[in-house]
């Protein structure tokens, strides 16, 4: 198989998808839970996340000239893999549907509001189309590009705030025990580091240089959730948790309040487009792994038949967009209450039962 990323690019992979879930969703979620220990939350995920990079890691390592859709089709046999990969694939749907209806929300409600959602999300799929029209490698170039725009105007925005962090925002620690804490820590895994299985359709033997191909992943991991750390440790100690549940999109308004140079204000329009990035980068990457999977399963191989795959998928995402949710009540109600245990199965019970699968057919060899 043809080499067609780099490791870095991989990483980009890990930054963006580690990244989406985090605006509008998982830090409203632990502004909830954790309360003003937030960041106490993140912290003690970033420790139990290495069971799931482990797991992660290890599906990536055993055979790496397949994907995940593959892999189960060679464990599991044809039958009961069409079913967990239908499952699989179902599900993956569903988050891509979700990302994509935060993205058009959030574009909505805070830059253009007089703006019909309908004609914002039908402008994202058509960029997304684009993307992944042209290929893994040039879809991989695009995104290394706009990974170095997304951590210039994070490094700009955390300049602009430093000087405003007051640390008495954060008190009381852990006033009402470990409980709000762990349960944080549980919500910010499932939402930030779960989400990394996407990249298990990609065989490693498409990396240009996999030597460090491990390093690479946990040094990404580690580097990311430092980033999110800061930015969830500069929101609650500058507007206070009062605000932070006041806010749908905390993350946004905090950048009101960003001044460079002391007289250069009002970028928080510019600033804030390393979420959209987030966003649209990890849905492209969703649609890219139902359109891979469905050609494993079903064995298309000509491009024309990938475009269409990809017009389908990016019509139903749309589609379903429009409808999920009828009010932000309810979106917030089922993406805390609900839809926490649906990713934890597939992204985490189902990994782990590859895992310990293959396990278990490389200790039946030895025998």
């Amino acid at each position: 198989m043809r080499k067609q990323i780099s490791n870095i690019q991989f990483d980009s992979f890990i930054y963006f998808i580690m990244h989406s879930c985090f605006v509008g969703i998982s830090i409203n979620n632990l502004f909830f839970i954790s309360k003003q220990n937030t960041p106490i939350s993140i912290l003690f995920a970033i420790i139990i996340g290495l069971i799931p990079i482990y797991i992660f890691l290890y599906i990536m390592n055993y055979k790496p000239n397949l994907s995940i859709i593959e892999l189960n089709q060679e464990l599991f046999g044809r039958k009961i893999a069409l079913i967990i990969n239908l499952l699989l694939l179902s599900f993956v749907l569903s988050l891509a549907v979700i990302i994509f209806y935060n993205l058009c929300n959030f574009i909505n409600s805070q830059y253009l509001y007089r703006t019909p959602v309908v004609l914002i999300g039908i402008i994202f799929a058509i960029g997304i189309w684009y993307m992944l029209s042209k290929g893994l490698p040039t879809f991989a170039r695009v995104i290394m590009i706009l990974l170095y725009i997304d951590l210039f105007l994070y490094l700009l925005s955390f300049i602009g705030l430093v000087g405003q962090i007051d640390i008495d925002n954060l008190r009381p620690f852990a006033d009402e025990g470990l409980k709000p804490i762990m349960t944080g820590s549980l919500h910010y895994m499932i939402y930030n580091i779960l989400p990394i299985f996407l990249l298990t359709i990609i065989p490693k033997e498409q990396m240009k240089q996999d030597r460090h191909f491990n390093q690479h992943v946990i040094g990404a991991y580690l580097i990311t959730n430092l980033m999110l750390f800061i930015i969830a440790f500069c929101t609650l100690s500058i507007l206070g948790i009062e605000l932070c549940q006041l806010y749908q999109y905390a993350e946004f308004h905090i950048l009101k309040r960003v001044s460079i140079l002391g007289f250069i204000t009002r970028v928080e329009n510019t600033l804030s487009l390393q979420w959209i990035f987030d966003m649209l980068i990890t849905c492209a990457i969703a649609v890219y792994f139902l359109a891979n999977g469905i050609k494993r399963i079903w064995h298309p191989h000509d491009n024309k038949s990938e475009k269409i795959i990809y017009t389908i998928l990016l019509g139903i995402i749309f589609i379903l967009s429009e409808f999920i949710f009828p009010t932000n009540t309810d979106a917030y109600h089922f993406l805390s209450k609900i839809y926490p245990f649906f990713i934890f199965f597939f992204f985490f019970i189902l990994p782990l039962g590859v895992m310990l699968k293959i396990f278990y057919t490389e200790k039946k060899k030895d025998i």
